[in-house]
Protein backbone atom coordinates (compact mmCIF):
# COMPACT_ATOMS: atom_id res chain seq x y z
CA UNK A 1 0.00 0.00 0.00
CA UNK A 2 1.40 3.28 -1.02
CA UNK A 3 1.45 6.06 1.58
CA UNK A 4 0.76 9.71 1.07
CA UNK A 5 3.31 11.50 -1.08
CA UNK A 6 6.18 13.21 0.82
CA UNK A 7 7.20 16.79 0.05
CA UNK A 8 10.46 17.08 -1.85
CA UNK A 9 13.58 17.51 0.28
CA UNK A 10 15.45 20.73 -0.34
CA UNK A 11 18.68 22.20 1.04
CA UNK A 12 16.69 24.54 3.27
CA UNK A 13 14.59 21.76 4.78
CA UNK A 14 17.71 19.64 5.39
CA UNK A 15 19.39 22.57 7.15
CA UNK A 16 16.24 23.24 9.19
CA UNK A 17 16.06 19.60 10.27
CA UNK A 18 19.74 19.56 11.19
CA UNK A 19 19.39 22.60 13.42
CA UNK A 20 16.24 21.52 15.25
CA UNK A 21 16.17 19.30 18.31
CA UNK A 22 13.44 17.58 20.32
CA UNK A 23 12.58 20.93 21.88
CA UNK A 24 11.72 22.14 18.37
CA UNK A 25 14.04 25.13 18.94
CA UNK A 26 17.33 25.94 17.30
CA UNK A 27 20.37 25.37 19.48
CA UNK A 28 22.66 28.38 20.21
CA UNK A 29 25.62 26.36 18.95
CA UNK A 30 24.18 26.63 15.49
CA UNK A 31 22.42 29.99 15.51
CA UNK A 32 25.05 31.97 17.44
CA UNK A 33 25.15 33.39 20.93
CA UNK A 34 25.83 36.63 22.76
CA UNK A 35 28.53 37.71 25.24
CA UNK A 36 28.27 41.34 26.44
CA UNK A 37 31.72 41.06 28.06
CA UNK A 38 33.34 40.96 24.61
CA UNK A 39 32.30 44.50 23.69
CA UNK A 40 35.17 47.02 23.64
CA UNK A 41 37.80 44.33 24.15
CA UNK A 42 40.86 44.93 22.01
CA UNK A 43 42.90 42.25 20.25
CA UNK A 44 45.81 43.40 18.12
CA UNK A 45 44.59 46.21 15.87
CA UNK A 46 40.85 45.68 16.33
CA UNK A 47 38.18 46.27 18.97
CA UNK A 48 35.07 44.09 19.25
CA UNK A 49 31.99 46.23 18.63
CA UNK A 50 29.09 43.78 19.17
CA UNK A 51 28.27 41.09 21.76
CA UNK A 52 26.80 38.84 19.06
CA UNK A 53 28.77 35.71 18.15
CA UNK A 54 28.01 34.32 14.71
CA UNK A 55 28.65 30.69 13.83
CA UNK A 56 30.20 29.99 10.44
CA UNK A 57 31.06 26.39 9.59
CA UNK A 58 31.69 25.63 13.26
CA UNK A 59 33.83 28.73 13.90
CA UNK A 60 32.91 31.75 16.02
CA UNK A 61 32.98 35.19 14.41
CA UNK A 62 32.54 38.62 15.99
CA UNK A 63 32.12 42.08 14.54
CA UNK A 64 35.22 44.26 14.95
CA UNK A 65 36.53 47.71 14.04
CA UNK A 66 40.18 48.46 13.28
CA UNK A 67 41.67 51.15 15.51
CA UNK A 68 44.09 52.09 12.75
CA UNK A 69 42.06 52.44 9.57
CA UNK A 70 38.50 52.14 10.92
CA UNK A 71 37.50 49.17 8.73
CA UNK A 72 34.68 47.06 10.22
CA UNK A 73 34.48 43.34 9.56
CA UNK A 74 33.72 39.95 11.14
CA UNK A 75 36.79 38.04 12.38
CA UNK A 76 37.32 34.60 13.88
CA UNK A 77 37.18 35.13 17.65
CA UNK A 78 39.44 32.19 18.51
CA UNK A 79 42.14 33.45 16.13
CA UNK A 80 41.99 36.87 17.80
CA UNK A 81 42.34 35.43 21.29
CA UNK A 82 45.21 33.13 20.35
CA UNK A 83 47.10 35.87 18.51
CA UNK A 84 46.96 34.09 15.15
CA UNK A 85 45.66 37.29 13.62
CA UNK A 86 46.15 40.95 14.54
CA UNK A 87 42.77 41.75 13.02
CA UNK A 88 43.89 44.05 10.20
CA UNK A 89 46.48 42.90 7.72
CA UNK A 90 46.93 46.36 6.24
CA UNK A 91 47.69 48.09 9.54
CA UNK A 92 49.78 45.26 10.96
CA UNK A 93 52.09 45.53 7.95
CA UNK A 94 52.40 49.30 8.28
CA UNK A 95 55.85 49.57 9.87
CA UNK A 96 57.05 52.58 11.84
CA UNK A 97 60.61 53.84 11.71
CA UNK A 98 61.44 52.19 15.03
CA UNK A 99 59.43 48.97 14.68
CA UNK A 100 62.47 46.91 13.69
CA UNK A 101 64.49 48.01 16.74
CA UNK A 102 61.58 47.56 19.15
CA UNK A 103 60.70 44.23 17.56
CA UNK A 104 64.18 42.92 18.37
CA UNK A 105 63.81 44.16 21.95
CA UNK A 106 60.51 42.28 22.22
CA UNK A 107 62.03 39.08 20.85
CA UNK A 108 64.88 39.35 23.36
CA UNK A 109 62.63 39.81 26.38
CA UNK A 110 60.39 36.95 25.26
CA UNK A 111 63.48 34.72 25.03
CA UNK A 112 64.75 35.53 28.52
CA UNK A 113 61.27 35.12 30.01
CA UNK A 114 60.24 31.92 28.21
CA UNK A 115 63.32 30.02 27.08
CA UNK A 116 65.29 28.06 29.73
CA UNK A 117 68.17 27.87 27.22
CA UNK A 118 68.59 31.65 27.26
CA UNK A 119 71.57 32.74 29.42
CA UNK A 120 69.44 35.40 31.14
CA UNK A 121 66.55 33.03 31.92
CA UNK A 122 67.64 32.43 35.57
CA UNK A 123 67.22 36.16 36.27
CA UNK A 124 63.88 36.45 34.47
CA UNK A 125 61.73 33.45 33.58
CA UNK A 126 63.04 31.33 36.45
CA UNK A 127 62.04 34.12 38.86
CA UNK A 128 58.53 34.24 37.44
CA UNK A 129 59.02 37.36 35.30
CA UNK A 130 56.63 37.28 32.33
CA UNK A 131 55.72 39.41 29.32
CA UNK A 132 52.09 40.50 29.59
CA UNK A 133 51.78 42.13 26.17
CA UNK A 134 49.45 40.17 23.91
CA UNK A 135 51.65 40.46 20.84
CA UNK A 136 54.77 41.97 19.31
CA UNK A 137 52.69 44.69 17.66
CA UNK A 138 51.00 45.63 20.95
CA UNK A 139 54.39 45.98 22.65
CA UNK A 140 55.69 48.22 19.84
CA UNK A 141 52.59 50.41 19.88
CA UNK A 142 52.74 50.82 23.66
CA UNK A 143 56.42 51.77 23.73
CA UNK A 144 56.06 54.24 20.85
CA UNK A 145 53.06 55.89 22.48
CA UNK A 146 54.13 55.97 26.14
CA UNK A 147 57.95 55.92 25.88
CA UNK A 148 58.73 58.06 22.83
CA UNK A 149 62.32 58.28 21.60
CA UNK A 150 63.87 59.37 18.26
CA UNK A 151 65.32 55.94 17.39
CA UNK A 152 65.61 53.94 20.68
CA UNK A 153 69.36 53.65 20.20
CA UNK A 154 71.56 54.08 23.27
CA UNK A 155 68.66 53.33 25.63
CA UNK A 156 67.17 50.14 27.03
CA UNK A 157 63.64 49.19 28.06
CA UNK A 158 63.76 48.49 31.77
CA UNK A 159 61.19 47.46 34.39
CA UNK A 160 60.45 50.06 37.07
CA UNK A 161 59.83 47.30 39.61
CA UNK A 162 62.67 44.80 39.27
CA UNK A 163 60.35 42.07 40.59
CA UNK A 164 57.50 43.08 38.29
CA UNK A 165 56.60 41.94 34.79
CA UNK A 166 57.00 43.40 31.32
CA UNK A 167 53.61 45.07 31.20
CA UNK A 168 51.97 48.48 30.72
CA UNK A 169 52.88 50.86 33.53
CA UNK A 170 56.04 49.02 34.56
CA UNK A 171 58.34 50.03 31.70
CA UNK A 172 60.77 52.93 31.34
CA UNK A 173 63.64 53.97 29.09
CA UNK A 174 67.05 53.94 30.79
CA UNK A 175 70.71 54.05 29.86
CA UNK A 176 72.83 50.91 30.07
CA UNK A 177 74.40 52.11 33.34
CA UNK A 178 71.01 52.73 34.96
CA UNK A 179 69.76 49.32 33.84
CA UNK A 180 72.77 47.60 35.38
CA UNK A 181 72.17 49.36 38.69
CA UNK A 182 68.58 48.11 38.66
CA UNK A 183 69.62 44.47 38.45
CA UNK A 184 68.75 42.05 41.22
CA UNK A 185 72.40 41.92 42.36
CA UNK A 186 74.90 44.64 41.41
CA UNK A 187 78.48 43.54 40.76
CA UNK A 188 80.98 45.54 42.80
CA UNK A 189 84.56 46.28 41.80
CA UNK A 190 87.50 47.73 43.70
CA UNK A 191 88.40 51.11 42.20
CA UNK A 192 90.58 53.82 43.73
CA UNK A 193 90.34 52.28 47.19
CA UNK A 194 86.52 51.89 47.18
CA UNK A 195 84.00 49.24 46.20
CA UNK A 196 81.78 50.74 43.50
CA UNK A 197 78.99 49.28 41.32
CA UNK A 198 80.39 47.99 38.07
CA UNK A 199 78.15 50.39 36.15
CA UNK A 200 79.96 53.34 37.78
CA UNK A 201 83.44 52.10 36.90
CA UNK A 202 84.81 54.04 33.86
CA UNK A 203 85.99 50.96 32.00
CA UNK A 204 87.64 51.26 28.58
CA UNK A 205 86.02 47.94 27.67
CA UNK A 206 82.39 47.17 26.89
CA UNK A 207 80.17 45.93 29.72
CA UNK A 208 80.46 42.20 28.99
CA UNK A 209 84.29 41.90 29.10
CA UNK A 210 84.43 44.30 32.05
CA UNK A 211 81.93 42.16 33.93
CA UNK A 212 83.97 39.06 33.11
CA UNK A 213 87.19 40.62 34.39
CA UNK A 214 85.47 41.75 37.59
CA UNK A 215 84.13 38.23 38.16
CA UNK A 216 87.71 36.97 37.79
CA UNK A 217 88.68 39.21 40.72
CA UNK A 218 90.50 41.98 38.84
CA UNK A 219 90.44 45.45 40.34
CA UNK A 220 89.70 48.56 38.34
CA UNK A 221 93.37 49.42 38.26
CA UNK A 222 94.25 45.96 36.93
CA UNK A 223 91.63 46.28 34.19
CA UNK A 224 93.08 49.64 33.20
CA UNK A 225 96.59 48.19 33.08
CA UNK A 226 95.31 45.28 31.00
CA UNK A 227 93.89 47.77 28.49
CA UNK A 228 97.16 49.76 28.30
CA UNK A 229 99.10 46.53 27.78
CA UNK A 230 96.81 45.64 24.87
CA UNK A 231 97.55 49.06 23.36
CA UNK A 232 101.32 48.66 23.79
CA UNK A 233 101.24 45.20 22.22
CA UNK A 234 98.79 46.37 19.55
CA UNK A 235 96.34 43.56 20.15
CA UNK A 236 93.00 43.32 18.38
CA UNK A 237 90.97 46.49 18.94
CA UNK A 238 93.88 48.41 20.43
CA UNK A 239 93.04 51.60 18.56
CA UNK A 240 89.57 51.79 20.15
CA UNK A 241 91.07 51.09 23.58
CA UNK A 242 93.69 53.77 23.07
CA UNK A 243 91.05 56.32 22.11
CA UNK A 244 88.97 55.54 25.21
CA UNK A 245 91.97 55.54 27.55
CA UNK A 246 93.21 58.82 26.11
CA UNK A 247 89.81 60.47 26.51
CA UNK A 248 89.63 59.30 30.12
CA UNK A 249 93.00 60.80 31.03
CA UNK A 250 92.75 64.03 29.03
Amino acid sequence: MTGSPQPPTTASTRKDAATRFKSQTQHPRWTGSSDPNLVDKRYGWVTITSPHIERRNGYRFVQTKCTGCGVEKAINLDNLKSGKTSGCQTCSQRLSNSSTVLGRRYDALIARCNSPKNPAYPRYGARGITCNFASRAEFIRYVEQHLPHPDYKGVEIDRRDNNGHYEPGNLRLVTRAMNCRNREVSTLISWQGNLVPLAEFPSPYAYTPTHRYAKQGLTGEQIMERAWQSVREKRKGWRQLQAKLTSMTS
